[in-house]
């Protein structure tokens, strides 16, 4: 599991370790992504998940399309 560093919130983390993922071609470009799998894999709850997923989004890492998904966009999210 991943270890957190408690004096920081979650959902940046998560954020963070994402985006270095993508960085790294562990994630790529396409590759479908699930919140459900992520708050298993963090062990975090939805509303933690959902304000990391918020974050990808607005980063660009992650385009979500209705009734499909979301998805790896291959940016690594720079800052807005």
């Amino acid at each position: 599991m991943f270890e957190f560093d408690a004096s920081r919130p979650k959902w940046p983390q998560i954020v963070a370790e994402v985006r270095s993922r993508v960085a790294s071609g562990l994630y790529v470009p396409g590759q479908r992504i699930t919140a459900t799998d992520l708050e298993i894999e963090f062990g975090v709850t939805r509303v933690t998940m959902g304000k990391a997923m918020a974050e990808l989004r607005r980063l660009g890492v992650v385009r979500t399309e209705h009734g499909m998904g979301s998805f790896i966009t291959g940016a690594f999210g720079e800052e807005k």
